[in-house]
C-alpha cells in the first residue's frame, strides 16, 4: 500500500489551510482508498529556516531536524501540497521544506491545490521549476477560490471543482502504479 503525505502549506495564524488540507484528506482518502492517506501540518514540522551547511543536493543534512524531516518525508510515496496564494507565491514555510531536502523529493509524484483570490493561479507558475529542480513528478494543479470555493471560512466547492480534485487524485494513484512498476522492473 502506498502513503500518500497531503502537507498543509501554511503556519500563519487563522490560517485557511487546516480547513482546506482536511477537505482535500478526506476527498484523497475516498478517491485513494487502496492507498495510505496523512496529514502533514508544516505547523507541527516546526523547521527553522535552513541553516544545513551543504545543500541538500550534497548529500543528507546533519542537523536533527533535517534528518527527522528526511525520515519522515522518505515514509511517503506522493504528496498532494495545499497552499494559500500569498503575494504571488507561495509560503515561505513550504518554500523551507521542499529546500530542506532533495534525495526523498526526487521521482516522487506531487499534487498542488493552490487557494487564494485569484483561485491560486500564481502559485500554479511558481511551484514548477521548483518541483522540476527537486526531480518531482507533477501533476496539473487544481485552484481554490475565495469568495467562490471558500467563502466565510467554509469550503463551498462546486462540482467542477470536485471533479478536477478526483481527477488530480485518480492521476495521482496512476503515478504511483507506475513508479512502482518501474522500481519492480529495476529490482527483477
Amino acid at each position: 500500500m502506498s502513503r500518500i503525505g497531503v502537507i498543509v502549506g501554511s503556519t500563519r495564524p487563522n490560517r485557511v489551510s487546516p480547513l482546506a488540507a482536511e477537505r482535500v484528506l478526506g476527498r484523497a482518502k475516498s478517491v485513494l482508498a487502496d492507498h495510505s492517506v496523512e496529514l502533514i501540518d508544516l505547523a507541527d514540522v516546526n523547521l527553522p529556516f535552513f541553516d544545513e551547511a551543504l545543500p541538500p543536493a550534497a548529500g543528507p543534512g546533519a542537523n536533527p531536524h533535517t534528518t527527522a524531516w528526511a525520515a519522515r518525508v522518505a515514509e511517503y510515496d506522493g504528496f498532494v501540497i495545499v497552499t494559500p496564494e500569498y503575494n504571488a507565491g507561495y509560503p515561505a514555510v513550504l518554500k523551507n521544506a521542499l529546500d530542506y531536502l532533495f534525495a526523498e523529493w526526487a521521482g516522487k509524484p506531487v499534487a498542488v491545490v493552490a487557494y487564494g483570490w485569484h483561485g491560486g493561479a500564481r502559485v500554479m507558475n511558481a511551484r514548477t521549476p521548483v518541483l522540476g529542480n527537486l526531480k518531482m513528478s507533477e501533476l496539473p494543479g487544481v485552484g481554490i477560490q475565495f469568495g467562490q470555493h471558500i467563502v466565510d471560512g467554509a469550503w463551498a466547492a462546486d462540482e467542477d471543482t470536485l471533479a478536477a480534485l478526483d481527477a488530480q487524485l485518480d492521476g495521482l494513484a496512476a503515478r504511483l502504479g507506475e513508479a512502482l512498476t518501474e522500481k519492480s522492473a529495476e529490482n527483477a
